[in-house]
């Protein structure tokens, strides 16, 4: 009676240790085209909740979610491979927007025309198109805002014009640095 538990108890201490590194594999697993998955479903959602994936939310890593993978890989400054590690999905999850710059388009474009409408910075049409005159509304948001005036709204300068410290062009600027005044010199 007593051998039986005894196999039992040493299989089991042969097959926990080998779980244990089933699951470290797969936590530094690469996504890839042909991969299907709830890991790659859920990459499917946030691609598509920042603009990059227009699909079904499918779970199979396909053509389409490969051509997503690489606009964001490009936005983002990594390396445009195609795969996602740990890492890359990371970024991707905790990316509350896309960078966007001239010649991008989409529905989160038209959200910051909007915004910068409200704010007084933008008077063109909220067509959905990054162009000049978006450009120029993001180039006066950032200078009011004491930013680099760059044109692009990246992540940072999008979290400053949603937020709520957001200047209207009305607004007095942020003074980006303090300025010394020299002292005067008592006779």
């Amino acid at each position: 009676m007593k051998r039986p538990f005894l196999t039992l108890a040493v299989c089991a201490l042969l097959v926990l240790p080998m779980a244990s590194l089933a699951e470290d594999a797969e936590d530094g697993a690469v996504l890839s085209l042909g991969d299907e998955n709830d890991t790659v479903q859920q990459m499917q959602t946030d691609l598509a909740r920042l603009g990059y994936y227009e699909g079904t939310i499918s779970g199979r890593f396909g053509e389409q979610t490969l051509a997503a993978v690489r606009a964001f890989q490009a936005d983002f400054g990594l390396d445009q491979d195609g795969t996602m590690d740990e890492a890359d999905l990371q970024t991707l999850s905790e990316a509350p927007y896309r960078p966007l710059a001239y010649g991008s388009s989409g529905e989160d474009v038209k959200r910051l025309q909007t915004r910068l409408t409200v704010l007084g910075y933008y008077k063109g049409k909220i067509s959905g198109n990054y162009l000049d005159s978006t450009e120029e509304a993001v180039r006066a948001f950032q200078e009011k805002m004491g930013q680099l005036e760059t044109g692009d709204a990246d992540i940072g300068t999008q979290t400053l014009l949603y937020g709520d410290d957001a200047r209207t062009a009305k607004q007095s600027a942020v003074k980006s640095k303090a300025t010394a005044t020299p002292e005067t010199e008592v006779l």
